[in-house]
């Protein structure tokens, strides 16, 4: 997720297993994946890292994967994940000859997989052998949304620091949240400085709590999501990293003390203590299945099984989902060469990735699946920051040259060069040419639900809407 994250909540993720992957169209392909072995010789260590800082003090799958098949590696390195052939695709449900429902019956769901490389997405990648890594083979289910899809590849980051929280922070407003240009900034600044695109769709649509959601790995999303004080009337369901807000009775303004031991907890809240979010509320303890590893945010696993378990019971009208485990891959790298001197690899990164890909495949064949969402809504994949288009690890491993790091002018092209797709009813598969950034997404998502957000300054894009 960029330079290092937030002192104030960490995040925590473990390497994910190899999953049976859906194409996003609800083709099933399998893929073998590669046994890990000790990869080669270590480069030399980089200059800064760009990692996440520590931070402050479910319900079963829709379909049961199988379990991956292995294969040897090449020279001791995990070789490329060789998928089989996919099944027939299901028929389309959307696409531009889908019935194109009204604004009052739409949904928005909108996935952020954290720092993805535009090269990986192109198919331009290579694994520790120096192979190439096809993006159908890497990241097969996106790979097909695109295909079906809009695409947008030249889409940008909107801050000049090219890390995790103020690109989330532009996302949530839809304009440049100036305050926020690092990934550690003062407790004060810990919040949106404008409204964000959760409140304002709650309060123009008239939505009700369960009407909005965030469901997030890392754990300083819920503060960037609001803009303080959150009145009980204002909030919404908010899960990021170990903590959520699920069944609020109320919701204390920020600063407000926590409740006591005593209190009573929430219908949700589980067996957990009572606490409070930082931006208020009581908190409750769902079941996650994964430790807390990093520091500051749960496994994209345990993200996967809440969104797959929250989002029918729910039903929210807009929703965003963010994974973070492939930065956090890509980070650790940086972390073996200093402690070990040992060249940990880009199968990891690329394994995170793929199991990105596979929750993608999956949540959207739920979406599909259900009465409610189904042929109404639109999904939406971006990512918060890219990487550098180097294959040299101490390229990949970080950002790449940004200004946060090396007081360069302006970002690395594969920090700031991202991507984005969107697939829906009426919208017609195309690739754009034009160049957006992360401002757009909000006011894109208030009109796609017929409304505008006060306060964006980020220009309407007028290919994510249906005629």
């Amino acid at each position: 997720m960029g330079m290092a994250r937030v002192p104030s909540l960490q995040r925590a993720q473990t390497k994910l297993p190899s999953l049976t992957l859906w194409s996003g169209l609800l083709a099933t392909a399998a893929f073998a994946a590669p046994q890990a072995s000790p990869p080669p010789a270590a480069p030399a260590p980089a200059q800064l890292a760009a990692e996440k800082p520590p931070a402050a003090p479910a319900a079963p799958a829709a379909a049961s994967p199988t379990p991956p098949a292995t294969s040897p590696s090449t020279a001791g390195v995990p070789a490329a994940a060789a998928p089989v052939a996919p099944a027939a695709p299901a028929p389309p449900l959307i696409g531009a000859l889908a019935p194109v429902p009204s604004p009052d019956r739409r949904n928005v769901i909108v996935i952020l997989v954290d720092g993805v490389r535009l090269r990986d997405v192109l198919g331009r990648g290579i694994d520790d052998n120096g192979k190439p890594v096809r993006a159908g083979e890497l990241l097969p289910n996106l790979t097909s949304l695109r295909k079906s899809g809009v695409f947008l590849p030249r889409f940008q980051i909107s801050n000049p620091a090219g890390v995790s929280l103020p690109g989330y922070a532009d996302i949530f407003a839809g304009r440049r949240q100036e305050k926020i240009v690092s990934n550690y900034p003062p407790p004060a600044d810990l919040r949106s400085h404008y409204p964000t695109v959760f409140q304002g769709l709650r309060k123009q649509l008239g939505l009700g709590f369960d009407g909005v959601a965030l469901i997030a790995s890392w754990a300083p999303l819920c503060n960037i999501a609001v803009l303080p004080p959150v009145a009980a009337s204002d909030d919404f369901f908010r899960s990021c990293g170990f903590k959520n807000s699920a069944a609020l009775s109320q919701v204390a303004p920020p600063g407000s003390p926590a409740p006591s031991e005593g209190a009573a907890a929430p219908a949700d809240a589980g067996s957990g203590p009572g606490a409070t979010l930082p931006s208020g509320g009581l908190v409750a303890n769902p079941n996650y299945f994964k430790p807390d590893i990093y520091g500051g945010s749960r496994a994209d696993s345990d993200t996967f099984l809440e969104a797959l378990s929250e989002l029918p019971r729910r039903h929210p009208r807009f929703a965003v989902i963010q994974f973070v485990d492939a930065d956090e891959e890509a980070h650790m790298q940086r972390r073996v060469q200093r402690r070990l001197t040992q060249n940990y690899g880009i199968f990891h990164y690329h394994q995170a990735l793929r199991a990105s890909d596979y929750y993608i495949g999956r949540l959207w064949a739920m979406l599909q699946a259900d009465p409610v969402y189904r042929g109404t809504t639109y999904l939406v994949i971006t990512t918060d920051h890219g990487r550098d288009d180097y294959p040299e690890p101490d390229q990949w491993t970080l950002h790449g040259h940004c200004v946060s790091e090396f007081g360069a002018k302006k970002t690395c092209g594969g920090c700031s060069h991202i991507f984005a797709v969107a697939v829906g009813p009426g919208l017609r598969p195309q690739t754009v040419k034009k160049v957006y950034d992360h401002t757009s997404i909000a006011p894109s998502v208030a009109q796609l639900l017929g409304t505008s957000l006060g306060g964006s300054s980020g220009p309407v894009i007028p290919e994510l809407l249906p005629p």
